[in-house]
């Protein structure tokens, strides 16, 4: 259980993977610069959603378990959206979450029209909202389009079993590589520099839950 900002014991944010978390706290970090009220908080890299409620059981062990009053659990809503969202459901009945009077969950990428969470992931708005100015060196079409010729060929050596399941994460990380700016960082470091336009409103869904936090 990797913790960071050990700020607030009062509003506990789960993250899914150590990607999810980074990103967050540079989020958070964006919107306190542009004034926006953030509470403290301690984000906590569960490492993998199954283990979400072993991870709450060992909070319950804590000194500082009482002082808890927010928990929300970050993740990907990958291509499984409604069995991500009955496992969260699941994980909730099973833990001290049944009768907490705070829970909440976010799913990336984000919300459709309608209210209901869109299959996808974390990379998924990171590559709606990057900018064209990261590609300094060469054209930013041109780029895209290399980066996606190499990972058709990529996949299709890797065979139909072996396909990418998050291929977005792969694609920023290939295009990324191509630029001077960005070539090496993780995606967080990336978004700090300034790749993605964090004042999209794809990311209002995300903005609306840490305003309320």
């Amino acid at each position: 259980m990797t913790q960071k900002k050990q700020l607030s014991h009062e509003i506990i944010l789960l993250c899914e993977h150590i990607d999810i978390a980074q990103f967050i706290s540079v989020y958070i970090e964006y919107l306190r610069k542009q004034q926006v009220e953030i509470p403290a908080v301690k984000i906590i890299n569960i490492g993998n959603i199954n283990k979400a409620e072993q991870i709450l059981r060992q909070l319950t062990e804590q000194s500082w378990f009482e002082e808890i009053k927010k928990v929300i659990i970050f993740a990907d809503a990958t291509k499984k959206r409604m069995e991500r969202e009955h496992l969260l459901y699941k994980v909730q009945l099973h833990t001290f979450l049944k009768n907490f009077p705070d829970y909440r969950y976010f799913l990336f990428p984000y919300k459709s029209t309608a209210g209901r969470w869109q299959a996808g992931f974390l990379e998924d708005v990171l590559l709606d909202t990057l900018k064209m100015e990261t590609s300094e060196c060469c054209d930013y079409y041109n780029l895209r389009n290399i980066t996606e010729d190499f990972l058709l060929s990529v996949n299709n050596n890797r065979g139909k079993e072996n396909r990418f399941v998050n291929h977005n994460r792969h694609f920023l990380c290939t295009y990324l590589a191509g630029t001077k700016k960005y070539a090496g960082l993780k995606l967080a470091e990336a978004a700090q520099k300034g790749a993605f336009d964090l004042e999209s409103n794809k990311f209002d869904d995300l903005k609306e839950a840490l305003i309320a936090l």
